[in-house]
C-alpha cells in the first residue's frame, strides 16, 4: 500500500535536521511557530524525472511547519518534503541546514498579519532560487485559530490543508 500524504507528514514531524554547516538552533519557541498552508492552483502532475529539483514549482496544497527552530515543508500533490533549521531575528528569518541546499542560508523578511504569513526574499540561492520562489509566491494561511471565541467554538474559516489530522499531530 502506498503511503499517504498524512503518513509522510507524520514521518516528517518525527525527523530533525542535521547540522550540515551551522549548529542546530536552541529548541526554544519562536513567534512564528505553527503550521501554515497555501494552495497553489497550478494544474498537472510532476513530470517523470530521475533527479527532480527540490522545491518543485507545483500546484496543490503546500504545508509549512515551524517549530522551535525546525522548519518542515511538504507538497501534498507530489509527496515532496524537506526539513531544515530556522532562526527568527526580529523581522528576519534565516533558513539553513536544508539537505537540498546544505551550503546555503536563506534570508527573508517575514510578516504575520490577520492569519497570513508572507515572506520577502533578501538572499537565497537554494536550488537555483526555487526555495525562494516557493516561500514568497503566495501567502501562507495559519492553521491556528484566531485568539477569540472562534478558537473555542471552531467557528472560523479553516484553510484547506489544515485538517484535524495534521493539526493534531503537532
Amino acid at each position: 500500500m502506498a503511503p499517504t500524504s498524512t503518513d509522510g507528514w507524520s514521518a516528517l514531524l518525527r525527523r530533525t535536521p542535521y547540522p550540515y554547516t551551522t549548529p542546530l538552533p536552541p529548541a526554544n519557541p519562536t513567534i512564528l511557530d505553527g503550521t501554515y498552508v497555501k494552495f497553489d492552483p497550478r494544474p498537472g502532475e510532476r513530470a517523470p524525472c530521475r533527479r527532480c529539483p527540490p522545491y518543485p514549482p507545483e500546484g496543490g496544497i503546500w504545508r509549512l511547519h515551524l517549530d522551535r527552530g525546525i522548519f518542515r515543508v511538504t507538497n501534498d500533490l507530489s509527496g515532496w518534503r524537506t526539513l531544515g533549521s530556522f532562526s527568527v531575528l526580529g523581522d528576519r528569518i534565516l533558513l539553513f541546514n536544508d539537505p537540498h541546499c546544505n551550503q546555503d542560508t536563506g534570508i527573508y523578511t517575514w510578516q504575520l498579519e490577520a492569519g497570513e504569513l508572507t515572506f520577502e526574499v533578501i538572499e537565497d540561492a537554494c536550488a537555483y532560487d526555487l526555495r525562494a520562489q516557493s516561500f514568497v509566491a503566495l501567502p501562507w494561511q495559519s492553521c491556528q485559530p484566531p485568539p477569540t471565541e472562534a478558537a473555542v467554538t471552531n467557528h472560523w474559516q479553516i484553510p484547506a490543508g489544515c485538517d484535524t489530522t495534521t493539526i493534531d499531530q503537532e
